[in-house]
């Protein structure tokens, strides 16, 4: 599905939605979108973007460095330690600006069951302590099994999350679980350097806003990401709640940028990414 993001569009009425700037939409009063559904949108993408990169830093902690988000000597101190199979990533106890322009605190702590990281079979398990991002707190784990990394020309992992994102300045949490397939498309040949990589997604999960709404969340076509767009740039998700019709999250036809369309009855509701 091709979404011209550049269209003047039909966009929420209500001052008190930021993520929504012009009013002039089609009305339906059996199921019109209102907070709770940008609110659902945006905790959602936090998620997707927060959890999605904690796999890139562990893999190229691996190798025992994190040049990829540190600037300069600062920002990050990686520990591998082989004998336990744990790889340490800290952040420090104040916040760092990375290569990424986004500020971190906080440690990763990362164990895997494989005699070496990239074992086909291995399971490695992501523990976040005091881990902030632009001020967003993660916490939960997120745990990933190498399904064929030595025998396939695509690679691809088995996800899943279980966790939790505080909010800044009291906004509240937000739960977030998912059960994943990730397909390493393009990068292989460069594991520690994430910047050429490419990324297909599929399956689901489930989001427990921080107004305490549930919505299920289903992959219909691949999410997609070139690691040197800050971005999903590509895919679309449906996304059901007990009482209403489905939503819909297309996030464009490819091209890097912050645009992302939220889709009610056929109405398109423009919002940006963070």
């Amino acid at each position: 599905m091709k979404i011209d993001l550049k269209k003047i569009a039909f966009l929420l009425c209500a001052a008190s939605i930021a993520m929504f700037s012009a009013c002039n939409r089609q009305e339906d009063p059996n199921d019109n979108p209102d907070a709770a559904d940008v609110t659902a949108a945006q905790e959602m993408t936090i998620a997707e973007q927060l959890f999605g990169e904690l796999k890139n830093m562990a893999d190229e902690g691996e190798s025992g460095s994190l040049g990829s988000y540190k600037n300069g000597a600062g920002c990050a101190t990686v520990t591998h330690d082989q004998g336990q199979k744990k790889i340490t990533i800290d952040f420090g106890s104040s916040n760092c600006l990375c290569k990424d322009l986004r500020l971190r605190r906080g440690m990763l702590e990362v164990t895997y069951t494989g005699n070496n990281y990239w074992d086909s079979g291995s399971v490695a398990t992501i523990i976040p302590t005091n881990y902030y991002v632009n001020e967003y707190k993660l916490s939960g784990s997120k745990t990933i099994t190498n399904l064929n990394h030595l025998s396939d020309n695509q690679p691809s992992w088995s996800i899943v999350v279980n966790g939790t994102v505080t909010k800044p300045n009291a906004g509240g949490s937000f739960g977030w679980t998912s059960d994943r397939t990730h397909t390493w498309l393009a990068g292989k040949t460069t594991p520690f350097n994430w910047t050429d990589d490419e990324w297909q997604v599929l399956g689901n999960a489930t989001l427990t806003t921080s107004t305490a709404d549930e919505w299920n969340l289903n992959i219909i076509l691949p999410l997609h990401r070139l690691m040197s767009c800050r971005y999903i740039d590509k895919g679309t998700i449906e996304i059901k709640r007990l009482g209403l019709s489905d939503r819909y999250v297309d996030y464009g036809d490819g091209t890097c940028d912050d645009d992302a369309v939220y889709i009610v009855n056929g109405v398109n509701y423009p919002f940006k990414l963070k």
